[in-house]
């Protein structure tokens, strides 16, 4: 009796088991200010399989107490793109945001959080955000980049982390819907 509830366990252990083969990887970039890329403003991870994404984005914001966002920004085949932040070969720019693009474009919605104070009169977030391969994200990005995540392509996409910036302007609501500015970002590109 009890070498056949050992053997059902097993059993059943085994059916949830992952196989030694599935790939899975880490990630660590910088976060850096979109109108001085130059500028490390924090730093920011990725762990990728096949089918999930999960980031974690830390960094330096301009203000404590609003409301930011983070987002993924995914060309799912970014081999066919023309080019990235600040002209650099090999990555994915605006320009490869667009409807029909053949990178394959996603934009979708990560998570959010209210800056706190980071002692030097301005603020820091520290975000994770989940995708899995085939979902729908509620809040994606208008009609440009309603996408997902390709199944079995988590190795494959390039992921660009963005920050939005919703500073307080009007009522939380309105200035939570209408981004004000993206704030900074990080690239990762397919390991490989």
């Amino acid at each position: 009796m009890r070498w056949q509830r050992l053997f059902g366990w097993t059993l059943v252990l085994s059916l949830f088991a992952i196989p030694a083969t599935a790939q899975r990887t880490m990630q660590v970039e910088s976060v850096v200010d979109f109108n001085a890329p130059e500028m490390e403003e924090g730093g920011a991870w990725l762990k990728r399989s096949l089918n999930q994404l999960h980031m974690r984005v830390m960094t330096n914001v301009a203000t404590a107490g609003d409301a930011y966002t983070v987002w993924f920004g995914l060309f799912n085949d970014p081999e066919n793109c023309t080019g990235g932040p600040g002209g650099e070969d090999g990555l994915c720019g605006s320009s490869d945001v667009a409807p029909g693009s053949p990178s394959n474009p996603a934009v979708l919605y990560g998570n959010g959080a209210i800056s706190t104070d980071d002692g030097k009169g301005g603020g820091a977030i520290n975000v994770d955000a989940w995708l899995r391969a085939g979902e729908t994200v509620d809040g994606a990005a208008g009609p440009c980049c309603r996408g997902i995540l390709d199944p079995g392509n988590g190795m494959e996409v390039e992921v660009h982390a963005v920050v939005a910036e919703h500073p307080m302007v009007n009522d939380w609501p309105t200035d939570l819907t209408f981004p004000q500015v993206n704030h900074r970002f990080a690239v990762f590109a397919p390991p490989g």
